[in-house]
């Protein structure tokens, strides 16, 4: 369709309305037509009448009509007033029958109070009074029980002593088979601390021995205690560990095994020593190692080259010690804190429970509010790239609802959590494992705002 164009001019002080610019060519027309109709047709009607005569006719046409408008104001305002005295009256009635009722409330529960204490009071008096016998009768098995446990542990530790006095006693008739060596000497070092049990003397070097009796192996904490004797012992360069009856620990693959804690210091273990026909041979055999040993020792301490060489050995016995001891206490640390890491955890969830039952109690008083928006808002898609994070979605909120904020106390964190009731667990990524931090949300996206079509409705014009 062809156009042309009109130059029409106005005031210089005058601004055409926003909306021209938006007709078309045809409504351009209409509005040229019929504005240029209706001035022609008022150039008329005013060039026959007068000013004055102009006013009083308006006057009089409108006369009838400004009256109609009054009394329907009247008989507006008579309706409205008479509408809120009646809501004044029944809400007035409503409140009082409330007030009514929950003083009724107050009085039965203050009532069933007092009743139920009153009742549950006399139930524990009665099961005081059954449960009294039977209490001190179990008091008198307690105490029963009390002096029967402390006889049993003084005979756990006589019968202790006994073993271990049983032991060394078979230990010290074994050791009887050096008395044909020169120099021999048993001393009995029992009840002195850290000397181990029995000190054996020779003419070429002396014992430090320590027998254990048990039933079962003989665990790493001896081996650790006759080091730390030995050590103490300055004078003496070798220690036995006999056990009588078991197998020592890490040292039980073959009857007799040694083990160098400096260059000069070793421990021999002997394993399951009353287990052979002649146990003496085998005591025979660990002096003669001891021996061999000695002679070992005095060459290399007679070699001044070897000074040095023996210098670093201790070094590294010493680090080993060390290495040891740091890996034991390394698995108690660890051992400490996994137990209280599983605390942590423990309480950790304990706490996200406590605090997420919070804040959903708290939500919940304010979900009207947040579903009127998100329905408003928010639109569920199929594509997972369709992504909002939940700060963004508390600024949009915030700036739209500014006065519901301040009127129910919202926070961001009572915001997020509504955003976890709208949404199943697989529509939001958490940053971090806190329960207050911000998140992710996939498959949301903003509503768009659909345009329709603009629709100019054109009334006729009261000609007059």
């Amino acid at each position: 369709m062809s156009t042309k164009i009109v130059n029409i001019c106005i005031p210089e002080c005058e601004q055409l309305p926003d909306i021209v610019s938006s007709f078309t060519a045809e409504e351009n027309y209409l509005m040229l037509k019929i504005g240029s109709e209706c001035l022609k047709e008022g150039r008329k009607a005013i060039s026959t009448l007068t000013q004055k005569e102009i006013y009083n006719k308006l006057k009089e046409e409108t006369k009838k009509d400004i009256q109609k408008l009054e009394m329907d104001l009247l008989v507006q305002k008579q309706i409205k007033f008479e509408k809120e005295e009646d809501l004044k009256l029944f809400y007035k009635s409503q409140l009082d029958k409330q007030s009514k009722e929950i003083k009724d409330l107050q009085n039965q529960i203050l009532k069933f109070t007092t009743d139920s204490n009153l009742l549950v009071q006399q139930e524990i008096e009665k099961e005081k009074e059954k449960n009294k016998i039977i209490l001190e009768e179990k008091e008198k098995q307690i105490n029963r029980l009390g002096d029967s446990f402390e006889k049993l542990i003084k005979q756990t530790n006589n019968s202790m002593a006994k073993i271990g006095i049983v032991g060394e006693k078979t230990f010290e008739d074994i050791a009887l088979t050096f008395k044909d060596f020169e120099n021999f000497n048993l001393i009995n070092k029992t009840k002195q601390g850290g000397e181990g049990d029995f000190h054996l003397q020779f003419k070429e070097f002396d014992l430090l021995v320590d027998a254990k009796n048990y039933t079962n192996g003989v665990p790493i904490g001896q081996r650790e205690k006759i080091k730390k004797d030995l050590l103490k012992n300055e004078h003496i360069n070798f220690a036995w560990l006999v056990s009588l009856n078991t197998r020592i620990d890490k040292f039980d693959r073959a009857p007799i095994m040694y083990e160098w804690i400096t260059t000069s210091k070793c421990i021999i273990y002997i394993n399951n020593l009353t287990s052979y026909d002649e146990p003496e041979k085998i005591l025979r055999i660990a002096w003669f190692i001891c021996k061999e040993l000695v002679k070992l020792v005095d060459k290399v301490n007679n070699n001044d080259e070897e000074d040095d060489i023996n210098e670093l050995r201790n070094k590294q016995f010493k680090i080993i010690d060390r290495i040891k001891s740091v890996r034991k206490h390394l698995r108690e640390i660890n051992t400490t804190v996994g137990v209280f890491k599983k605390q942590v955890d423990t309480i950790d969830m304990e706490l996200k429970e406590l605090i997420e039952m919070e804040t959903e109690s708290i939500v919940e008083s304010s979900y009207s509010v947040f579903d009127e928006w998100w329905d408003k808002t928010i639109e569920l898609t199929e594509n997972e790239e369709d992504k909002l994070t939940s700060s963004e979605l508390w600024i949009k909120f915030k700036q739209e609802n500014k006065k519901l904020i301040d009127e129910f106390n919202l926070t961001p964190e009572k915001f997020r959590q509504y955003l976890k009731t709208k949404l199943p667990p697989n529509y939001y990524l958490l940053r971090s494992k806190g329960v207050s931090s911000a998140f992710d949300l996939k498959f949301v996206s903003y509503k768009k705002v659909k345009k329709g079509n603009i629709k100019l409705e054109l009334t006729e014009l009261n000609k007059k």
